[in-house]
């Protein structure tokens, strides 16, 4: 798990190879061919010797590689076959010698995580491709036959890329709550490749293509077989994501996606999987009693994270400067304390949950499509239709409004949450405020041979009782913990109440706020809108309007 940069610009090497440091402390590699200079951050995770740093060449290849490639062992032999022989014990170099063989075909091969680019040294041809759901994050700026490609997005500011925001991204978020459903970033300047898409640079012409799409299983059986055969596929998916040089530590909140990871885990046997991480605000929505109801018999050792109100302020400024964009609830200020902790206790590697309400139907308006046929005209989030009133903004800023093509069915929620707003967004905003500590965070249930079976689900094997994710509850050994998906799993409501509220009241009167000096808002109208507005359940519209008047008052510090 790393980070690297490639470009064919004139930059400054030695600025510009510590800029990832963060991402990989180990090992900063540099190379220069054809005029195409390669900077790599490595973090090691597989294969710990020197022999495993990058750049690394074969042949007339050289490669950057960014990920893990889980299922590397049984491509080693498969590539011994044909004569190639290996001087590491790394996926790397497997991941290469793949691509010498089979060039793209390899894509279909592997499973894993994944951003690399190889360049082809004789018909200077970069090839460049990013994991099926956009696991790890790529990032490029092309302008003139001048290209920057990078992991993250403050080094395209660091090397005098404009920083001139793209409004309609601006507009998707606040209107919707989209952040990267599209291959545009906030930054007009800064594009994002498509998960499950790779890009071909040569002869001064850029070519993006999809090489990914989910095929859905069909004739799944019994639901007793196809509850055999998803816990199959699972174990065998986790018994993937357990593999390297380092030990692991599992997120675990208590809910089902973890503790299922959990049990199987211990199954296993694995030697790596070491921890339980549970992190939490300590307050009513706390579950640290479920995770602790479930190491009792797994016998982990268990590690708490808390978050307090104290941190609230302190987090969020530090979360948008790593992320550089609008991030999403309280939940990502509570991860980026929990990996900081997780960086002190010298832990590499974090198993996650994320996906599994995506692919096996865990969220509410699912089950409100499911159950009630119900019909959504914005895209719902936590099972909620939350929108502006169109006459807090200008004019000139509403024409940037889309239109949206939702169909309810709960399969197209299911799968436009997961191809794109939700989860797209989740991944990225993890991944930087996981590996601006170094930690390298693997997500099981986004493995596409599992997307591909769950997708085929027929619906009551999903929903039940107004319940979801049924098929999974069933393999959940420890049924004290099988209860309903607990909605509040923060205090972010009841933060906003007592105090954040107040704070961002301030920030919407105040006519010297940053945000004012672009065309959105209405500032009179905002303002009548947020002090007639009761607080209710939840804090969407408040979360987003505290979002984006920081992301605008931080911007110049990005």
């Amino acid at each position: 798990m790393c980070g690297f940069i490639i470009s064919n610009k004139k930059i400054e090497l030695k600025k510009n190879s510590n800029l990832l440091k963060h991402r990989g402390p180990d090992d900063i590699g540099i190379l220069e061919s054809n005029n195409i200079k390669f900077i790599f951050n490595r973090l090691k995770i597989v294969d710990l010797k020197k022999r495993s740093n990058q750049p690394i060449r074969y042949k007339n290849l050289v490669m950057v590689f960014n990920g893990e490639i889980y299922n590397y062992l049984s491509l080693k032999e498969k590539i011994k076959k044909s004569g190639l022989s290996f001087e590491t014990s790394s996926d790397t170099e497997v991941l290469l010698k793949c691509f010498y063989l089979y060039g793209k075909k390899t894509l279909k091969m592997i499973q894993g995580m994944f951003v690399f680019a190889v360049y082809n040294e004789k018909n200077k041809k970069l090839f460049v491709a990013r994991d099926h759901f956009g696991i790890k994050p790529l990032f490029y700026h092309y302008d003139k036959n001048k290209y920057l490609i990078s992991s993250e997005k403050h080094v395209f500011f660091k090397n005098n890329i404009s920083k001139e925001l793209d409004l309609r991204s601006i507009s998707s978020y606040l209107q919707y709550g989209d952040y990267q459903f599209s291959g545009d970033t906030f930054f007009k300047n800064i594009k994002s490749l498509l998960p499950g898409h790779y890009m071909e640079i040569k002869d001064k012409k850029i070519k993006i293509r999809k090489w990914h799409k989910i095929n859905s299983m069909k004739n799944l059986g019994t639901f007793k077989a196809a509850k055999s055969k998803l816990k199959k596929i699972l174990v065998d998916t986790l018994s993937l994501n357990l593999s390297g040089d380092k030990k692991i530590a599992l997120s675990c909140s208590g809910g089902v996606d973890s503790s299922i990871l959990a049990e199987l885990s211990k199954k296993l046997n694995d030697k790596n999987l070491k921890y339980i991480l549970h992190y939490t605000c300590n307050d009513e929505n706390d579950e640290t009693k479920f995770a602790k109801k479930l190491n009792k018999d797994l016998k982990y050792r268990f590690y708490k994270s808390i978050f307090n109100k104290k941190d609230f302020y302190k987090y969020l400024i530090k979360s948008l400067m790593i992320v550089q964009e609008p991030i999403g609830g309280l939940n990502n200020l509570n991860a980026l304390k929990a990996y900081e902790f997780l960086k002190k206790k010298k832990i590499r590697v974090l198993i996650d949950g994320n996906g599994s309400d995506e692919i096996l139907g865990g969220y509410q308006h699912y089950i409100d499509s499911f159950n009630n046929k119900k019909k959504f005209s914005s895209p719902p989030i936590q099972g909620l239709q939350v929108v502006f009133p169109k006459k807090i903004f200008q004019k000139e800023f509403l024409r940037y409004k889309k239109k949206l093509n939702l169909n309810s069915n709960p399969r197209n929620l299911m799968m436009r949450d997961l191809l794109g707003r939700k989860v797209r967004s989740q991944l990225l905003q993890g991944d930087h405020l996981s590996m601006r500590n170094s930690i390298e965070v693997r997500f099981p249930f986004l493995d596409y041979k599992l997307v591909n079976y769950c997708m085929g689900l027929p619906y009551n094997y999903l929903f039940k009782d107004k319940i979801g994710k049924y098929i999974l509850r069933q393999l959940l050994k420890n049924k004290e913990i099988n209860t309903p998906k607990r909605s509040l799993q923060t205090p972010q409501n009841k933060w906003m109440r007592e105090f954040i509220s107040k704070d961002l009241s301030k920030l919407i009167s105040n006519k010297k706020s940053e945000i004012y000096k672009y065309k959105i808002f209405k500032r009179e109208n905002l303002i009548k809108f947020f002090n007639q507005k009761e607080l209710s359940d939840n804090s969407i519209l408040e979360w987003r309007l505290l979002i984006i008047f920081f992301f605008f008052k931080l911007l110049p510090s990005f």
